[in-house]
């Protein structure tokens, strides 16, 4: 083999190295993308990264939390929370004394998530501006 042909294969095996790697790049965007507008990333089989709204609304529940004192709090609350069923995520801040619960479902029991911080050490109550909304 002469030089220019090993050239020629060693550019196409590269060409499509740099292919596969600018669709693994572009699902990457269209997941973050989709994460930040409240959209998952779905796919449709064929790999291309299809993006379909949540079907489901989002409640968000505020708590008025008493007893946090650190990161270390908020942690270990967002921990405990965020495995409980129709939990969606947690954000908990000792600075606002506060814990925002997204759930997915209108059932949730709201005590069990107040419960489950209790147990934990914390007064816990629903704050007056609870249940913001989706």
């Amino acid at each position: 083999m002469d030089g220019v042909n090993l050239k020629g294969v060693t550019m196409r095996r590269n060409l499509m190295r740099l292919r596969a790697h600018s669709n693994l790049i572009a699902a990457g965007f269209a997941m973050i993308l989709g994460g930040a507008l409240g959209l998952a990333a779905c796919s449709d089989g064929a790999g291309t990264g299809v993006v379909a709204e949540h079907e489901a609304a989002m409640t968000m529940v505020v708590f008025d939390v008493e007893g946090m004192t650190c990161e270390s709090c908020e942690k270990a609350i967002k921990s405990a929370v965020e495995k409980m069923d129709g939990v969606q995520s947690v954000e908990a801040s000792h600075v606002k004394g506060q814990a925002t619960v997204a759930v997915s479902d209108a059932n949730v029991d709201v005590e069990a998530i107040a419960e489950t911080i209790r147990k934990m050490g914390y007064s816990v109550s629903l704050s007056s501006g609870a249940d913001a909304g989706s």
